[in-house]
């Protein structure tokens, strides 16, 4: 019920991808008191497109979709069924009350931290950017599982470092786009990242990056500074709460080292649902 009310865009790695799936599963499922496991934890449902990499977004009635057609090889857009469109959800109701299509449920695979910085960088030259402020009002955001080890998520002048050395410096620069983005009318969920199965110093490294830039920018939006009090940016500390279950004989197992079986993406779903509800 509450996304047939939002606009929402997910951007991150194979482990949002997943939890896309696993989410819009649960939502489309027949009976909503009964859902069978294959809908949300199959690998047709939680894999799709990871081998084919096609653009499967054939609706036309987005802005970004041909710049998303041209841009990405990854994108995903998925109408829910129709909702009362002229209500406000509580997030929304004081600050948007234009009657407008809800209900898109849309997904980009940008896995690194350097290409989600660049597109949602901001300036009045960043076309993607003001496209994706016409067709959502959310962007649920999630990445760094490979920061630590893949070499294509590292920057043009650093191909000979190793991944993890600068992955913070890439973080703080998605952090600070991010954050830059939001708006009234676009609210930004940033996820912290989760655990391969050893990767544990550098990923809590990084979640304890990202949990005090956003103690930083409440701050000053509480003082009024850096025009923080009209950004809408918030942090879901999922990375944290998953450590005890991202260890050895503790860890929740998916398919790879860098995956998580179910119960971790619906811990996330949960904790996302209870964040945004508040």
């Amino acid at each position: 019920e509450y996304f047939r009310h939002r606009n929402v865009l997910f951007i991150g790695d194979s482990l949002m991808r997943r939890a896309y799936a696993t989410l819009y599963g649960m939502m489309t499922a027949p009976d909503l008191t009964d859902i069978k496991q294959p809908l949300v934890d199959s690998s047709p449902v939680i894999d799709f497109n990871k081998g084919k990499k096609e653009n499967l977004c054939k609706l036309k009635n987005r802005s970004t979709h041909g710049i998303m057609l041209h841009a990405f090889r990854f994108h995903e857009c998925r109408d829910l069924p129709a909702g009362e469109s002229d209500v406000p959800t509580k997030k929304q109701s004081n600050n948007s009350t234009a009657t407008e299509k809800k209900g898109r449920f849309d997904h980009l695979f940008l896995p690194c931290y350097r290409t989600a910085a660049y597109y949602l960088r901001p300036g009045a030259d960043n076309e993607i950017l003001r496209r994706i402020r016409e067709d959502y009002d959310l962007i649920v955001i999630g990445q760094g599982a490979w920061e630590i080890e893949e070499p294509e998520c590292l920057m043009p002048n650093d191909k000979e470092v190793d991944p993890k050395v600068k992955a913070p410096e890439r973080l703080v620069s998605v952090l600070r786009s991010t954050h830059a983005a939001s708006s009234p009318v676009l609210q930004v969920l940033f996820r912290t990242s989760g655990f391969s199965a050893h990767s544990h110093n550098t990923t809590r490294k990084l979640i304890e990056i990202t949990n005090s830039f956003y103690r930083n920018v409440t701050q000053s939006a509480g003082r009024g500074e850096f025009e923080g009090s009209r950004r809408n940016f918030t942090v879901l500390d999922w990375g944290s709460v998953i450590f005890p279950r991202s260890m050895g004989e503790d860890r929740i197992i998916g398919n790879t080292i860098h995956h998580y079986g179910l119960q971790a993406r619906m811990l996330f779903i949960q904790m996302m649902m209870r964040q945004l509800m508040e």
